[in-house]
């Protein structure tokens, strides 16, 4: 465990954080978890534009250093006039036979859709609100997918409430401003668009008249209600409701990505069996993506397989080209395998790369409190007052502190505070 003692940051809402854990052994957060409507068999078209109108490294990183700031200061609404919602859903809704039907569909489903992601920040509003509550929100690089410049954000769910990446794509807009033209979300294993694109299936169908819809898709239609009661069930907490109604699902439906994300979301909070199982039925049904890995870093731990959680951490920093926090990661479970100084070897290294960090330090307090090592409790104290501002409670009233309370080091240090 990580035995943090903190109060909320100056200048944020009041969280006692008592005791966070690491970022494995608890559950990873869906995000961008919405809908849990059909599968995609034909892919979302990708961008067309011709190499004059693809923007440089340069365009790009002034949007994402722009796009972050804007994110971290919570001015959601500023933030999502970067992002091109109409390329978005022009992308989400393509695809299909033309008819007069599905034309003045599609025409109300943007308009609703751009409206909502305008007037409340949508999408961004979500990550401010993760940030309001303690998260975090960072551009790791500038890369190259495919000739196209993208930026990569990770983002880190307060209490221990995981890590997502999400990886950035642009376009040159209308006018020729560079903006935001997508983005890929890890945990989801796909584009928003891609997300947005079931949103629209059903849309679609009713328009079409269920004609010329494929046989995959129109199975998912079929099963829309059943589908929508899952999602809204897991929503409302009613975790044995939504894997009840998942057990009478196709088997094709079972093994879709996104029902399998609301199955991982009902599970987790069912049992630490039930949400080994889904995550081992997630790697056997789809084994190449992104999310398998995250996904993999808890089902292993939770089946006490540190090596094998290890590994799948080494699989994820080289799908994503390294992360400090992927230290932290590996502190946690090596934490939780005995393995303190190792342990504490990977949080430092954490610190090192990106100082701001601050479950790394805790990790290290963990391992120093575990240890009697009392002179490395007061070093990260020190470090998480004066360098990145975190105000502690009582930490005499703190069981974990117990023992360091009483130590030589404590008095000296809470008396220099004074």
């Amino acid at each position: 465990m990580i035995h943090s003692a903190t109060t909320a940051r100056s200048g944020s809402s009041g969280i006692d954080q008592q005791a966070i854990l690491p970022f494995c052994k608890r559950s990873l957060a869906v995000l961008a978890l919405l809908t849990a409507f059909a599968c995609v068999t034909q892919s979302v078209n990708a961008q067309d534009d011709t190499p004059a109108d693809v923007p440089s490294k340069e365009e790009c990183r002034q949007v994402a250093e722009e796009f972050e700031e804007l994110i971290q200061s919570g001015r959601s609404s500023r933030a999502t006039r970067l992002v091109d919602w109409e390329s978005i859903v022009a992308s989400a809704t393509d695809g299909f036979e033309e008819t007069p039907q599905l034309t003045l569909a599609r025409r109300g489903f943007k308009q609703g859709f751009v409206s909502r992601m305008r007037d409340s920040g949508g999408l961004t509003a979500q990550i401010v609100a993760a940030l309001d509550a303690g998260g975090t929100y960072r551009l790791l690089r500038m890369h190259e997918v495919d000739g196209r410049p993208r930026a990569l954000f990770r983002l880190l769910l307060p209490q221990g409430g995981g890590v997502n990446y999400h990886d950035l794509e642009f376009h040159r807009g209308p006018g020729g401003a560079v903006r935001i033209s997508d983005l890929h979300i890890a945990l989801s294993g796909e584009r928003f668009s891609e997300t947005l694109r079931r949103a629209f299936l059903p849309v679609a169908a009713e328009a079409l008249g269920g004609q010329n819809i494929t046989e995959a898709n129109r199975q998912h239609v079929e099963h829309l209600d059943a589908l929508t009661n899952m999602a809204e069930a897991a929503r409302a907490r009613d975790y044995a409701q939504a894997l009840s109604i998942y057990a009478e699902l196709p088997e094709s439906l079972q093994q879709d990505t996104n029902v399998l994300l609301v199955r991982l979301q009902a599970s987790q909070n069912a049992s630490d069996e039930a949400y080994a199982e889904a995550i081992a039925d997630f790697s056997r049904f789809h084994p190449d993506d992104l999310c398998v890995e995250l996904l993999s870093i808890d089902g292993y731990l939770l089946r006490d397989q540190h090596e094998e959680s290890l590994a799948a951490v080494d699989r994820l920093e080289k799908s994503i080209g390294g992360d400090p926090f992927l230290h932290v990661l590996r502190a946690g479970i090596l934490y939780d395998a005995g393995r303190l100084d190792e342990a504490e070897q990977s949080a430092r290294q954490a610190i090192k790369e990106e100082p701001g960090l601050e479950n790394a330090y805790w990790q290290v307090i963990s391992v120093s409190l575990d240890q009697a090592d009392y002179k490395t409790t007061v070093e990260m104290l020190t470090l998480l007052e004066d360098r990145l501002g975190v105000e502690f409670v009582d930490l005499t009233e703190v069981p974990e502190y117990s023992e360091f309370v009483k130590s030589r080091e404590f008095r000296d240090w809470n008396r220099e505070r004074q």
